[in-house]
């Protein structure tokens, strides 16, 4: 079951069990957030895969992006949008995480969204050029940083989802969700495995040292920003070790 709370918490495939999800089952489904990763990977794959030859490569990726949001549903573009709404606001740390509760979206919102899709636009250009499966490992290492952000980071909101997270913080579900994401990442970079997750958690850690300093703490939207900083991240360094 934990493997299907994940499933249900980072996508929108409908709920197809009658067995309802307890907490004990979302606390331990961090373990298996870099699994829903390469199964989100795997969907943008076979896109590509099946679209290649038929459409341009510019339209493709953009066609890539889209799907990626239509499967998770925007929840971590939301995130991202809430973050960069508060984060930048200039107000102090209440008055942040206030701005990130409200629904509505604000010029910071936005122009993280935007620059988001303009940055992953060009990285998943580029690796395409190089290795198609590269796209696979993007989205592995956007919930892989989830994971190390709900398991060594104190969570802010008395309730929310992302609490029911954060209540199991046993770092064995890290190392859990470590070993996942280098065997999914090793089997298609090899050797360059090390390099590229040792430069990701080091990307991951400033980030989240950036919201520690910010914010004290993190919210389920700062786990959404995590995630796309995480993958844009992910396409640099993955430009990089194929430049």
């Amino acid at each position: 079951m934990s493997l299907y709370a994940a499933l249900l918490f980072l996508t929108r495939f409908p709920q197809f069990l009658k067995k309802p999800i307890t907490e004990k089952d979302l606390q331990r489904s961090v373990c298996f957030f870099p699994l829903i990763g390469a199964f989100i990977g795997v969907i943008l794959y076979i896109i590509f895969f099946a679209l290649k030859g038929l459409l341009e490569e510019s339209f493709l990726c953009a066609l890539i992006l889209t799907a990626e949001t239509v499967i998770t549903g925007g929840i971590h573009l939301d995130g991202l949008a809430d973050t960069s709404d508060g984060i930048f606001s200039g107000k102090e740390r209440d008055k942040k995480l206030e701005i990130m509760k409200d629904s509505r979206i604000g010029a910071f919102g936005v122009i993280a969204i935007v620059l988001d899709f303009l940055l992953k636009f060009s990285g998943i250009l580029s690796i395409l050029k190089e290795n198609p499966l590269l796209l696979i490992i993007v989205p592995v290492a956007g919930r892989w940083l989830i994971s190390y952000g709900i398991v060594f980071f104190p969570y802010l909101r008395e309730k929310g989802l992302g609490k029911a997270f954060n209540c199991g913080k046993d770092r064995i579900r890290f190392f859990i969700s470590s070993f996942i994401c280098v065997i999914i990442c090793g089997i298609i970079l090899k050797v360059k495995v090390f390099y590229f997750l040792t430069t990701l958690i080091f990307s991951g850690l400033i980030f989240s040292f950036y919201i520690m300093k910010e914010l004290k703490g993190m919210t389920g939207d700062t786990y959404g920003a995590l995630n796309e900083v995480g993958e844009i991240f992910s396409l640099l360094i993955l430009m990089l070790l194929y430049k």
